[in-house]
């Protein structure tokens, strides 16, 4: 969910299946009545049906619709930060979560296979709520890939370890920002999911400008906390993994 914390000046990206939900819930216990928390709770999804129509504010909205919502002076006073996830791991768990609930999103009940999934016109959409869009869609103009809107961009494989001190640097008192821990949330149940060196190029194709920024090497991602049969014959893929996100608020 986004989360938009006036006590501690602090605003919170959601992306999609980026981790955000465990990420929303170890920030609840900082947030008082004044304080802002779009989805990701009972409470929360309530308040987000309240703001989107008003507002322009959504538990995904993207960091420029935040922005117009709440001024640039109001961004650039705040700490922003947001989650990212490995583009193979992303792609698996958006499979599994919607294939999950596929009573809900009903082009599931056609999809047998993740193979299947990256070849469906669905997949080529934006998707439930913009799920299969691009991370950086949320970080970046569409415009421009030279400068991400957001101070902080983490991984979610070094959120738990980084979140205490980030949040401290933040102003959070040391005895609070201790406390913060991330756990799971919005866990789908795992699916062996079975992908070939096609459908690791599909994704490394649709994706390329998420390696690219955020580091990501797509041939090397946690595959035991997915239950991805890794590619048995090697294959070369075109994104450049090199590059780190820059970060800044130029807009």
């Amino acid at each position: 969910m986004t989360v938009i914390n006036h006590t501690w000046q602090f605003i919170y990206l959601h992306i999609p299946k980026s981790g955000g939900t465990s990420v929303a819930h170890a920030l609840d216990p900082l947030c008082t009545w004044r304080d802002l928390q779009l989805g990701g709770s009972q409470f929360g999804e309530l308040v987000h049906r309240a703001y989107g129509p008003k507002f322009g504010l959504a538990k995904h909205s993207f960091a420029i619709e935040v922005i117009q919502s709440v001024g640039r002076a109001e961004w650039n006073r705040y700490v922003t930060f947001a989650t990212v996830r490995h583009p193979v791991e992303r792609t698996v768990s958006t499979f599994q979560y919607l294939k999950h609930h596929q009573d809900h999103y009903k082009p599931m009940q056609e999809i047998n296979s993740f193979s299947e999934f990256l070849r469906s016109a669905w997949w080529e959409e934006p998707g439930p709520d913009r799920m299969f869009m691009p991370q950086h869609r949320w970080l970046y103009k569409p415009s421009s890939l030279e400068r991400c809107l957001v101070d902080t961009v983490f991984t979610v494989e070094e959120l738990a370890d980084k979140i205490p001190e980030f949040l401290e640097s933040t102003g959070v008192p040391r005895v609070k920002a201790a406390k913060v821990e991330i756990g799971q949330y919005n866990k789908s149940p795992r699916l062996s999911v079975e992908m070939n060196a096609d459908d690791l190029e599909r994704i490394v194709q649709r994706y390329e400008h998420d390696f690219d920024l955020f580091g990501y090497d797509p041939g090397t991602y946690r595959d035991s906390n997915l239950s991805i049969h890794q590619p048995t014959a090697d294959t070369e893929v075109s994104a450049n993994t090199k590059t780190q996100a820059s970060v800044g608020k130029t807009y």
